[in-house]
């Protein structure tokens, strides 16, 4: 007559449609009327995947922060460059020329003068 069980809210994983469905049945104890009932309550109106997504294994990992740490340098390789001109001037170094002198002064190397009109 006490001996009653009560659906344990706790075990309800909304990761996805599939997983919701499972953790419903569970905290229902196998219960479907219950089931369907707190299925149709956590999803309604709530856009969730129809299956759980599939983490990055370590080689997809990986090759993610690599490229994100490439992206990063390239995007802030000016800087990069300054800061280490700005060591090399403090130390009395040799700086590196910035991509733009440089392109510049490739540019003015690789085109011929014109010949002189008559």
């Amino acid at each position: 007559m006490f001996n009653r069980k009560k659906t344990d809210l706790r075990m309800i994983n909304p990761t996805s449609k599939i997983s919701l469905k499972m953790s419903c049945i569970e905290a229902s104890n196998g219960d479907l009327a219950k089931a369907k009932e707190l299925y149709d309550y956590f999803a309604d109106g709530v856009d969730i995947p129809d299956y759980p997504i599939q983490k990055p294994n370590i080689v997809q990992q990986f090759t993610q922060q690599a490229n994100e740490m490439f992206g990063w340098i390239d995007q802030n390789s000016e800087r990069i460059m300054k800061g280490y001109n700005m060591i090399q001037m403090m130390r009395g170094g040799n700086i590196i020329p910035a991509a733009t002198e440089a392109a510049a002064e490739t540019v003015e190397d690789a085109i011929p003068p014109l010949p002189p009109l008559e």
